[in-house]
């Protein structure tokens, strides 16, 4: 429990792995893509609690806390 909370305090808890290719149609992320415009993820990092999905057309921020989807683009902005 105490190695936890140090976690939590010291901002260790929530480090984040870059996801592969291989990976990408198993995150949450995946879910928000625009294929039928050519949206295609270039990269994406996972942590325990968020998701930060980068495509060729947007940055999609899947919040685990809130469960919320942040989309930001040339076209939009989604809360």
């Amino acid at each position: 429990m105490f190695k936890r909370m140090a976690a939590e305090a010291l901002g260790l808890s929530d480090i984040g792995v870059i996801v592969g290719p291989a990976d990408y149609s198993k995150v949450d992320a995946d879910d928000y893509l625009f294929t039928e415009d050519g949206e295609q993820i270039f990269f994406l990092i996972k942590s325990k609690k968020d998701e930060y999905c980068f495509t060729n057309l947007a940055l999609i921020h899947v919040d685990g806390d809130l469960s919320e989807i942040l989309c930001a683009g040339p076209e939009f902005v989604v809360r």
